[in-house]
């Protein structure tokens, strides 16, 4: 992991663990998560409830992390703005938006090679 992800990880798990202790709670691996509705539940709760909704839904096998980037890439192949999806993923950039889902971005597939070609034809 380069330097600047590592960073920044540690500052989101201080950002994360001040904010338990202001809510009453210990901060630790076991840590709370946030279910349906906001409501704190256990991670063991949490992954009971995943597996019967993945299995229910069809999903067994999927990762919920997988299902972010189905929705950031649906969401970008159909030609939503990247900095509404940056701030929906919870990206800090749309830079980093934009390097992760290049690919379904439309028209940047084409090439800069042939727009370029294609602006100087028109040019000239």
């Amino acid at each position: 992991m380069d330097d600047y992800t590592a960073d920044t990880a540690r500052a989101w798990i201080e950002f994360k663990s001040e904010a338990a202790k202001e809510q009453g709670l210990k901060p630790s691996m076991s840590m709370l998560v946030c279910g349906p509705e906001m409501i704190p539940q256990t991670y063991q709760s949490w992954h009971r409830d995943w597996a019967r909704f993945a299995s229910d839904a069809g999903f067994e096998g999927v990762r919920p992390y997988a299902l972010r980037h189905t929705f950031a890439t649906l969401n970008l192949a159909n030609g939503e703005n990247i900095k509404t999806v940056a701030v929906l993923m919870g990206h800090a950039s749309s830079a980093y938006t934009l390097d992760l889902y290049a690919a379904y971005v439309p028209n940047t597939g084409i090439g800069i090679g042939t727009r370029y070609m294609n602006f100087l034809r028109v040019a000239a």
